[in-house]
């Protein structure tokens, strides 16, 4: 896979980019002589990472920016991507951004903002399919069961995303979301490590259950005798609460209050027909 060319609808706007072969580098340098004291790192670096990150079909939460503002809603994105043997155009738009269209073409650099939906192998379909077929496409076999959607979003940093070389931002203090990822690209046995972590989890959690039992179990951690004992008459308590849930029979309350209601009424009754006889005289 290799980054061919970025281009959107407004092109006044947003800059066509088309990517060299090799090592592309992005430089922002302030030339407006008003603005020479203005800094240099915040001139949208980061904001063209979240639109290739878009257009790669990451989730809209993941850029929210382009929905806050309704300056950002009639814009759409075209990403073409080289393949092994062809080139692949992605097209997704702010205004309908699970609808996603896809191309397949033997040319470089082609310009699908005018192309009718003809020209789309897949137009508009949603945003899930859209992702198994880019998945397909790109054929990151090696990184399976992972798609390339873990590997893309991982490889797209922010500046916090460089104080540690392996660990990214989004995943600080979650090591098993990209460690077993990680070990598996080093040809380590990702399994192994992925089962230490849920291991690690838990014994936490057992941990945790442990210290809410202590108290109960105080004064009898030295002796197994006594602590099975305690199991025995916890058992028998969980017993003797389930035979009284199993013989809860409401038949003869239902029909103690049922009797009750109606005698209620037609007291009731009666009383509303003596009232009435006596008012029609």
């Amino acid at each position: 896979m290799k980054l061919s060319q970025l281009y959107s609808n407004k092109a006044n706007i947003f800059t066509d980019i088309q990517f060299n072969d090799g090592l592309n580098v992005i430089v922002g340098n302030i030339l407006d002589p008003n603005n020479l004291k203005k800094d240099s790192h915040n001139l949208g670096k980061s904001t063209f990472g979240h639109i290739l990150n878009f257009t790669l079909l990451c989730k809209s939460s993941a850029v929210p920016f382009l929905f806050k503002d309704e300056k950002f809603c009639e814009f759409e994105f075209f990403l073409e991507v080289e393949l092994n043997e062809q080139f692949m155009t992605v097209h997704r738009t702010v205004s309908e951004n699970t609808k996603i269209s896809i191309a397949f073409h033997n040319e470089k650099n082609l310009d699908f903002r005018q192309q009718n939906k003809d020209v789309w192998a897949h137009y508009k379909i949603p945003f899930d399919r859209a992702k198994s077929i880019v998945d397909a496409a790109l054929q990151f076999d090696a990184i399976k069961p992972w798609d390339y959607r873990f590997a893309t979003s991982y490889s797209i940093r922010n500046q916090s995303d460089y104080s540690n070389v392996f660990q990214l931002n989004k995943f600080r203090g979650s090591h098993k979301d990209w460690k077993p990822y990680i070990s598996h690209l080093f040809n380590f046995d990702f399994e192994a490590i992925k089962k230490n972590y849920e291991l690690a989890i838990l014994i936490k959690e057992l941990n945790k259950e442990l210290r809410k039992l202590e108290p109960e179990v105080t004064g009898y951690l030295d002796s197994y005798d006594r602590i099975e004992g305690l199991i025995l008459l916890k058992e028998k308590s969980c017993t003797e609460i389930s035979e009284q849930l199993d013989n809860f029979d409401f038949t003869n309350v239902d029909r103690q209050n049922t009797e009750e209601i109606v005698q209620v009424l037609e007291k009731k009754l009666q009383g509303y027909n003596s009232d009435r006889y006596y008012l029609k005289k």
